[in-house]
Parts: C-alpha cells; sequence; structure tokens
C-alpha cells in the first residue's frame, strides 16, 4: 500500500520508472544476449555453453555449437541467459551477490524467467529437467551471510 505513494526510481539511472525497477530508457540500452550486436554480423550464442558466435547464418543460429561443444559432449544440453556478462548488468549482480540488493535480485530473476519462457513457448523444445542454482561455497556463505540462490 506504501508503495503508491512513494516514486520508484530505476535500479540504474535512479529516474522515475513507472512502477517497475528499471526505466524503459535503461531498459532498450541492456546488453540483452544476442541483441545488441549489429545484425550484418550473424551473431548468435552457443545454445550449450553461451559463448558468442560470429559469422552465422540466420537459419542456423539459434542450433549452431561451438567448435568446443562440438568436439566435446557436454554435460549441460542448453543454456539460457537474459543477458551478456557486461555492465550494468555485473554491477547489479555485485550489488545482489555482496550487498544483498534484492530488488536487484527480482529484477535479474524476472528477466531470466522471462526468457526461460520465451525460449519455451514455442515448443521448440522439452522443458528441462532440472534448473539449477550455482552452489555457494561454506566460506562464502560465512562471508556474506546470506545464499543468493535461495532467497
Amino acid at each position: 500500500m506504501l508503495a503508491q505513494w512513494l516514486p520508484s526510481l530505476c535500479l540504474l539511472c535512479h529516474g522515475h520508472s513507472r512502477g517497475e525497477r528499471v526505466c524503459p530508457a535503461c531498459m532498450d540500452q541492456l546488453p540483452w544476449v544476442g541483441r545488441n550486436a549489429p545484425s550484418s554480423l550473424g551473431v548468435g550464442v552457443c545454445p550449450v555453453c553461451g559463448l558468442r558466435l560470429y559469422g552465422l547464418d540466420a537459419d542456423l543460429a539459434p542450433r549452431q555449437l561451438c567448435g568446443r561443444c562440438q568436439r566435446k559432449r557436454r554435460p549441460v544440453s542448453r543454456l539460457l541467459a537474459a543477458f551478456d556478462y557486461a555492465e550494468p548488468i555485473s554491477g547489479l549482480i555485485a550489488l545482489l551477490k555482496f550487498h544483498a540488493d534484492f530488488c536487484a535480485g527480482r529484477f535479474l530473476a524476472d528477466a531470466l524467467l522471462g526468457r526461460i519462457q520465451r525460449a519455451y513457448a514455442g515448443g521448440d523444445h522439452a522443458l528441462p529437467d532440472a534448473i539449477v542454482p550455482v552452489a555457494l561455497h561454506a566460506k562464502a556463505l560465512r562471508r556474506r551471510g546470506y545464499n543468493q540462490a535461495q532467497e
């Protein structure tokens, strides 16, 4: 109830965000996977390891594996990410990991959920057997005081 009376500020520019965690102007500038590269480069990502690939045929790009994944079978069959690991996303991750900024964490989680929903909406892929959070070492848990994967 209190939220309706308080202005909502963008996590990135701290300007008015119209009730969202990130304002529309900042959303347009985020490093969404595969979105911010010139289309003439034929840029995509390996669906297994996430490596950025260049010079791809547009029809093959979503299924094209990098050379390493073609040579060696991985224990993971598909990787999905909402963003490239670059600023300002790396800063939001640091805020969550080291400063318990759960607002940043919620934004990142919502973006990943949207990416997963879009990836499986067409029925082209079988649903995953599991979605696995990255384990946190006991030393890091003691130092941080919480496990961001459990929040």
